[in-house]
């Protein structure tokens, strides 16, 4: 459980910006909580139910009085093993507490998404990189770890699809769509060989770095944040993902083939993004219905 612990405090902290103190405090809670699904229950963490967390909650609640930063923690945590696909539920969301929400994932528009992409220097080498990058997580949905851990040979140039290998190994084939099928050409022919030129071994992985090594989640992070900061769109890898789900319902897609495309093995983990198009839906009547807002 220890690659799960750092995995989970690597992406607060990188991707999430929380502060170092911040990330102290959810890793010790965290922590906290599997060894106590190890120790007591002898169960990992995410095959735990809302009566697991109860009890942990009453466990250390002998110990500190600090309810809302242990259920903060245990929410994040748990937000972090859905998009990670190792559950698809939350038992945390029944928990009391005044000061923490469950919160919707943050998504771009189609425009912000167009605006972001447009924005990257693909005369540059990175930049054509990044926009390819980008382009195939936006348009196929893959998880930050899916497009880096992506090979040559899953690539299916010639039927414009991708084979992804996802969480417990489990594989699905999604589609690249016409503008990433288009940059990820690009950048083949271009881009990947310039990278690879001083390598003495070619990694398989179609994303490599400016070493001609396999290219980082810190690597990519960091450059999303700079093309953010630039363009003033607040957005961060994942949140292409969200994107991708979020546009896909919202243009009437069903949302079992959302499931299959996004890898998610129950589709609870899928109805998060149903919430977000209701939100859009509920704003479009209130705005142009002629009852939508009557005072």
């Amino acid at each position: 459980m220890k690659a799960l612990l750092e995995g989970y405090c690597h992406k607060i902290q990188i991707e999430d910006g929380l502060s170092a103190g911040t990330v102290e405090v959810y890793r010790r809670e965290v922590a906290s909580f599997i060894r106590f699904c190890h120790d007591t229950l002898d169960i990992k963490p995410y095959m735990a139910d809302h009566f697991t967390v109860n009890q942990f909650l009453q466990y250390r609640l002998k110990e500190t009085r600090s309810r809302t930063r242990i259920i903060s923690a245990l929410r994040s945590f748990f937000r972090y093993l859905i998009l990670e696909g190792y559950c698809s539920d939350d038992p945390t969301h029944l928990l009391d507490s005044s000061r923490c929400s469950r919160r919707l994932p943050r998504v771009l528009s189609s425009e912000d998404v167009t605006k972001l992409m447009n924005s990257i220097d693909t005369e540059k080498i990175l930049g054509l990189r990044d926009r390819t990058l980008y382009e195939m997580i936006y348009s196929s949905g893959l998880r930050i770890s899916e497009a880096l851990n992506l090979t040559i040979e899953q690539v299916m140039m010639d039927e414009g699809l991708v084979r992804i290998v996802g969480k417990g190994d489990k594989e699905r084939v999604v589609p690249l769509g016409e503008e990433a099928e288009y940059w990820l050409k690009l950048y083949l022919l271009q881009a990947r060989p310039y990278l690879l030129r001083h390598a003495q071994i070619h990694p398989a992985e179609v994303f490599i770095s400016q070493q001609g090594k396999k290219l980082t989640r810190q690597g990519i992070w960091k450059t999303l944040k700079k093309i953010a900061k630039e363009t003033g769109i607040s957005t961060k890898v994942h949140t292409l993902r969200h994107s991708f789900a979020t546009h896909l319902l919202e243009n009437g897609a069903d949302i079992r083939a959302v499931q299959q495309l996004l890898g998610h093995s129950d589709i609870a983990a899928t109805q998060i993004y149903t919430h977000l198009t209701n939100k859009a839906l509920a704003k479009a009547h209130e705005l142009y219905h002629p009852r939508g807002d009557e005072q």
